[in-house]
């Protein structure tokens, strides 16, 4: 994450997120950030296509995405003018934060109770046979169980259910 800005009150009024982390993507930092407050304006950079983030960006919640190759003077302006409004097509941060905390709530309501346990255990690092053993089910049952949870949070990896639903949890 960099989180370079303008600072306000002691915290940063600005974080710039680099969108393709590998640990955690910048699109799921900035979904973090907006679930967690309607107040903070989030700007993507990337060196990556623009076209390839943008509704990535725009999902999260992001005001704006600029490639990292902009010039200072780019980079000043854009930063000046994200927090006045919002790049073209990208949402208010009160937009974002609402349709975040209701797909959220969505999301969380949809997992069932097993759904829930198995990947709070994968959270926790147990292994499938582990996972398997722990809640009296077959081993070939808890990915099913997965794929089933990944269904509902649409997300394509079992990891990634596991991000979003600690996020969620």
């Amino acid at each position: 994450m960099i989180t370079i800005g303008i600072v306000d009150n002691d915290r940063f009024a600005l974080p710039m997120l680099d969108m393709p982390l590998t640990d955690i993507p910048g699109p799921e930092i900035c979904r973090r950030v907006r679930a967690a407050s309607a107040d903070i304006v989030v700007l993507g950079i990337t060196s990556y296509s623009l076209d390839h983030y943008r509704q990535l960006a725009i999902d999260a919640g992001a005001q704006g995405l600029i490639a990292k190759s902009v010039t200072p003077k780019e980079l000043s302006e854009a930063m000046r003018n994200v927090l006045v409004l919002p790049f073209p097509g990208f949402p208010t941060t009160e937009q974002a934060h609402g349709s975040i905390v209701s797909a959220s709530a969505r999301r969380s309501r949809t997992l069932s109770k097993r759904e829930r346990e198995v990947l709070g255990l994968y959270a926790d690092n147990y292994s499938t046979a582990e996972i398997a053993e722990r809640l009296g089910i077959a081993d070939s049952t808890v990915p099913v169980v997965v794929r089933h949870a990944k269904v509902k949070l649409d997300v394509a990896a079992r990891s990634e259910a596991v991000r979003v639903f600690c996020a969620l949890y």
